[in-house]
Order: C-alpha cells, then sequence, then structure tokens
C-alpha cells in the first residue's frame, strides 16, 4: 500500500488513501503542462486478485454505467486504473453523515436493481457497496468498480463467468449486498457486524412497509437460496420508492 508522497507510475503523487471494498483507492496528483490535475486512482495488487488482467480489457467498459478510466497499467505486480474526473456523491461518504427516508432508500434500490439486472444481461458486473456507488443528480448513479464477467474478481480470488452456476452465485452475493446497503441507508446500522442473525429493519425503522421489511430480511438470509431474486427486489423497492436521493431523515 502505498503512502503519501509516493509515486505511482512515475507521474501521479499520493496525496491521500482510502479502504475500498476490493483494493485500495487513491487520491493523487500529477504535473501537467506545469499545472497539477487532481485524480482518483484504484489499485488491485495481484496477491488480493489472484491474477492480473490485460489492461486493455479491463479499460472497455460502458461510460454510462461505470466512470471513464483515463488510464490503465500494471507496475510491480498491481493493476491501477485512473479515473477521470470523478462527480456526484459517494454513497459511503454520505451513509456515514446521515440517514435517509424510507422511500428514498426504495428508490436507490430499485436503481440498483435495475443497472445490476442490465449488466448481467451483458455478462458485466458492478459491486454493490456503498464505497463503489456514486449519486448523481436526477437519481442516476454510476459504479467506479466494474466491467467485463471475468476480467476483474468480484471478490479477492473469486472470478465469475456467465455460465447458470455462477449467475445464481453472483445474485446471491448481491441481493445480500444490495439488501445490507438498504438496512444500512434505513437503520443507520451495518447488519454484516449484527451476527448470523440481524434485526428486522422494522425495530429501528417502525415506518418502514411491511412488504420491504420482509424483503430485507430475506435478502439477509445467511441462507444464500432463501435469498430473493434481484427482480423481486426492483418490483418491491418500486412500489415504495420516492424521488430519489432527497436529503432527510
Amino acid at each position: 500500500m502505498k503512502s503519501a508522497g509516493d509515486m505511482i507510475g512515475g507521474c501521479f503523487k499520493v496525496i491521500q488513501s482510502f479502504p475500498f471494498v476490493i483494493g485500495t483507492l487513491y487520491f493523487a496528483e500529477e504535473a501537467v503542462s506545469g499545472q497539477t490535475r487532481s485524480c482518483f486512482i484504484h489499485a488491485l495488487s495481484e496477491r488480493v486478485a489472484g491474477k492480473l488482467p490485460d489492461p486493455e480489457a479491463v479499460i472497455r467498459r460502458d461510460a454510462s454505467v461505470f466512470f471513464p478510466i483515463r488510464k490503465v497499467f500494471v507496475e510491480d505486480g498491481t493493476l491501477y486504473q485512473v479515473f477521470d474526473r470523478l462527480s456526484g456523491t459517494l454513497l459511503a461518504y454520505r451513509l456515514e453523515r446521515e440517514s435517509f427516508r424510507v422511500p428514498e432508500a426504495a428508490a436507490l434500490g430499485r436503481k440498483v436493481c435495475s443497472r445490476v439486472l442490465s449488466l448481467y444481461a451483458r455478462g458485466e458486473f458492478a459491486l454493490v457497496h456503498p464505497q463503489n456507488m456514486l449519486l448523481l443528480p436526477k437519481g442516476n448513479i454510476r459504479f467506479l468498480y466494474g466491467g467485463k464477467q471475468g476480467v476483474l474478481p468480484k471478490q479477492p480470488g473469486l472470478f465469475m463467468d456467465t455460465n447458470a452456476k455462477s449467475r445464481r452465485l453472483e445474485e446471491q452475493i448481491d441481493v445480500f449486498m444490495l439488501g445490507a446497503m438498504v438496512y444500512r441507508m434505513i437503520t443507520g446500522r451495518n447488519p454484516v457486524s449484527t451476527g448470523l442473525k440481524v434485526p428486522r429493519a422494522s425495530r429501528f425503522r417502525p415506518d418502514i412497509p411491511r412488504e420491504m421489511d420482509d424483503l430485507l430480511d430475506e435478502a439477509l438470509s445467511a441462507s444464500p437460496e432463501k435469498r430473493p431474486e434481484l427482480s423481486r427486489m426492483e418490483a418491491v423497492f418500486g412500489r415504495f420508492s420516492a424521488s430519489p436521493f432527497q436529503k432527510g431523515g
């Protein structure tokens, strides 16, 4: 892991590092034509990934779903992705500071379901995690990490495929991660830290609709086969959605 002042690729100076769901995210500066330009860089080591992909395969992805990558290279056994200027609010940043109204959380949950299902259909993936998601105007979202199936790992050392078995495993992972994200948005609590049996969201937010409460309970089941499909989550969230990303607890 790089420290402040270290160089990446001979031209990017690390200013700060941030925890990320997989790998590390750096805020760095680059000197261009006598001026300093800032950027974010994602780093993924071969130790974490298990294997490193061809940089050309990483850079090819949908710019409407993912933030565009300006440059990809490998240095000292680590894959670096240099992003174009990022815009929006990182969901993890907002979660640290405020809770969401139930209709707002449902709207974001529905949007994530829609995005991820469309990625499945194209043989692509994105990590469903607050650290990997930026909230944009008009209810839009973009992911940082993801792309073509099998190019980057879904989890450390875990590469997904497009066959039916791999597809169902991936959906079970995404359902749990989405359930955990919406649960935290509503309750302000991380369900992963509560043990095998997660308290119902209604225990902390009695205003949550029963159908949505049941859905989150199923999504956070310790038994993957008991988790709902993303298409059902999209439908339920859609019934309780409001104008997304408005502030309010």
